[in-house]
């Protein structure tokens, strides 16, 4: 029953891989031409909102303590990486 559905699977996973690689590359304003002229109005919305500001929608225009502390501060695993190199 599952057989040959397998390389189908993998094949439309690294189609849609690529395709996900590409949109990721264009700017907002070019993801906003590429959106279908109606639906998709809460993704619209997001990227007028991104070209606009220049920010994400919930973001604030300034980062927090919190978020400048998380900047310098390494990751757990590269904390753990650094103790157990020495």
């Amino acid at each position: 029953m599952g057989q040959g559905q397998g390389q189908g699977r993998t094949e439309r996973r690294k189609d849609a891989e690529g395709r996900q690689k590409e949109y990721e590359s264009l700017t907002p304003q070019q993801k906003l031409d590429k959106l279908p002229p109606t639906g998709s109005n809460k993704q619209r919305a997001r990227l007028e909102h991104l070209i606009k500001f220049g920010r994400k929608k919930g973001q604030s225009e300034t980062p927090s303590n919190t978020q400048k502390r998380k900047s310098d501060k390494p990751s757990r695993k590269e904390r753990w990486e650094e103790k157990n190199k020495e």
